[in-house]
């Protein structure tokens, strides 16, 4: 056999495929210590350092399953640690400096998900929630809301998430930045329908929004126990701003054009999905400037 295995050997090695392959690994070899030399020459390596960032992201992306934190962090310890090792072998640097970027990226992707991480409902639930008033979608009839949350009661496993989006089917009597208590029926995020398909869940996990659903009867509004988060206040004073715009916007209405005025009317403007969101935003995109809105 020892025999047999030494001729096959002989026949690749005298084969032409073989002979021919080898220049091109030794060209090849040759054009990237040029380009190297060339980059180094024209101070450009640093560049590449986001584009090894980068890598480590989508490395993230593609695991099949969340990597553990402390081996991401550990992974890139043992890099950094080499890269000060081999301060003085300029390839070997090299070469340790990319793969400490993409392990920072890679730990970067980990590190987002562990520090946004927030308790998730496992099932349907009803409960009292006590909370600040985030933000405000006006509808057609009624308004979602998104409330950060202070206390619950009688949730599945006494689970507190930190945010919930509920629905209220009439018009909301409160602001962004009250704080209220509540009935709430509670549904977990709902996940991607089909293979591919708009995957809600992982927003709302990334939003720390760990419940979906609808007020049940009055919504109490009452004194904080503590002051509101700053974005309460500044979602409130977004709201003022809006609400400013859509009243001098009625005012003007008369002198716009037909055609114009049924496209940009503030009805049109609740209703269409990229603008019901009262926000900031609105005042500047639909005046020539923002300041002249907020007057």
């Amino acid at each position: 056999m020892s025999d047999a295995r030494a001729a096959e050997h002989e026949e690749l090695v005298d084969s032409p495929g073989a002979l021919a392959l080898a220049p091109r690994l030794k060209r090849a070899a040759v054009a990237l210590q040029d380009a190297y030399a060339e980059e180094i020459d024209l101070r450009r390596p640093f560049l590449w350092r986001a584009a090894a960032a980068g890598a480590g992201v989508l490395l993230y992306f593609a695991a099949n399953h969340e990597p553990s934190l402390t081996l991401c962090s550990g992974a890139l310890a043992v890099a950094v640690l080499f890269c000060f090792l081999t301060r003085r072998h300029a390839r070997a640097r090299a070469l340790f400096v990319a793969l400490a970027f993409v392990a920072a990226g890679f730990a970067a992707g980990a590190w987002r998900t562990a520090r946004v991480a927030a308790p998730v409902l496992p099932r349907l639930g009803i409960g009292e929630l006590t909370g600040f008033v985030e933000e405000i979608d006006l509808r057609p009839a009624g308004a979602r809301f998104v409330l950060r949350v202070a206390s619950a009661e009688g949730l599945p496993g006494d689970i507190v998430p930190a945010r919930v989006r509920l629905t209220t089917r009439g018009a909301p009597h409160f602001e962004a930045g009250d704080f209220v208590a509540l009935k709430a029926r509670l549904l977990p995020p709902a996940r991607a329908a089909l293979p591919g398909g708009y995957d809600f869940g992982r927003d709302a996990y990334f939003l720390r929004i760990g419940g979906v659903g609808s007020a049940l009867g009055r919504i109490e509004t009452m004194p904080p126990p503590d002051p509101a988060p700053l974005c309460c206040a500044s979602s409130r004073a977004s709201i003022a701003c809006a609400m400013r715009w859509r009243r001098g916007f009625t005012r003007s209405s008369a002198a716009t054009p037909a055609p114009l005025r049924r496209r940009w009317s503030p009805e049109s403007a609740t209703f269409c999905p990229k603008t019901q969101r009262i926000s900031s935003a609105a005042p500047a995109f639909f005046t020539s400037s923002p300041s002249r809105a907020c007057r």
